[in-house]
């Protein structure tokens, strides 16, 4: 049965000459035999080196592809209850440091320090962020407090 793209019987493809292709394809090895021009590649042969960038022909760019393997959909759902826990302890994390930033008095900036010196060594200890950066952050918050009390 043919289709209505014009691909003939017998051609796995047809490529426009500008096509991303045309540059990587060689041109047809031609061969005399019997007195008449027979193609040495037939066009079934023909295939492009590779498929172009971006989804996958038939597949919406927004589709996510399910794994087949067990442990591989297994990994993929732990990733993506990670990704959600360690989003919302960024964002709990940014909130706390935003506090100490913000804090006017005394006892406002000590309290929202401790908070946040727990939750930034919780996330050095978890790896949510590097334990050297939490160290360092730590440090400028405590930095902030003391300008704070004077």
């Amino acid at each position: 049965m043919r289709r209505e793209t014009g691909q003939q019987e017998g051609i796995s493809h047809v490529l426009p000459l500008t096509s991303f292709w045309a540059k990587s394809i060689p041109p047809l090895a031609l061969s005399k035999a019997a007195s008449r021009l027979t193609l040495a590649h037939p066009a079934s042969t023909i295939r492009p080196p590779c498929r172009p960038p971006g989804p996958a022909p038939n597949r919406d760019a927004n589709e996510v592809v399910l794994p087949r393997i067990k442990s591989a959909a297994k990994a993929m759902r732990k990733a993506k209850r990670a990704t959600a826990r360690n989003r919302q302890r960024r964002s709990q994390l940014r909130t706390a440091l935003k506090r100490v930033r913000a804090a006017t008095t005394t006892q406002e900036a000590a309290a929202a320090y401790r908070t946040a010196a727990q939750l930034l060594d919780r996330a050095g200890r978890k790896n949510l962020i590097h334990r050297n950066a939490a160290a360092r952050q730590k440090s400028r918050l405590a930095k902030a407090v003391a300008a704070v009390k004077k």
